[in-house]
C-alpha cells in the first residue's frame, strides 16, 4: 500500500506510512475482536502485549518523524527486502 501511495498518489514518505498505519490499526482492532468473541484470545498477556506495541509504536513513530523523507524511504526498502529475502529463504 505504501509504495502506491508514494509513487501513483504523490503522497510523501512520512504521509503514506502513517495512513497505512491508521488503516492497519483499524483492521487490526477488528481482528482482535472477532478473535476475541471466538475465544482466541489469552487475556493473561494482553496487557502486556497493549503495552508493548504503544511504546513501540509511539518511539517509532517518534523515530521516523525524526529522519528526512529519503532517509525514511531507504529504511523503509530496506526493511521490505530484508523481509522478503528472509521469506525466500525458509
Amino acid at each position: 500500500m505504501i509504495p502506491l501511495m508514494v509513487l501513483l498518489a504523490g503522497m510523501d514518505q512520512h504521509l503514506a506510512q502513517g495512513t497505512s498505519l491508521l488503516v492497519m490499526a483499524l483492521a487490526g482492532l477488528i481482528g482482535a475482536l472477532t478473535h476475541y468473541r471466538l475465544g482466541n484470545v489469552r487475556i493473561d498477556i494482553v496487557w502486556g502485549l497493549a503495552t508493548g506495541a504503544l511504546a513501540g509504536g509511539y518511539l517509532g513513530a517518534t523515530a521516523a518523524n525524526l529522519l528526512p523523507d529519503l532517509y525514511l524511504t531507504i529504511v523503509f526498502c530496506g526493511v521490505g527486502a530484508w523481509m522478503g529475502f528472509r521469506y525466500l529463504r525458509v
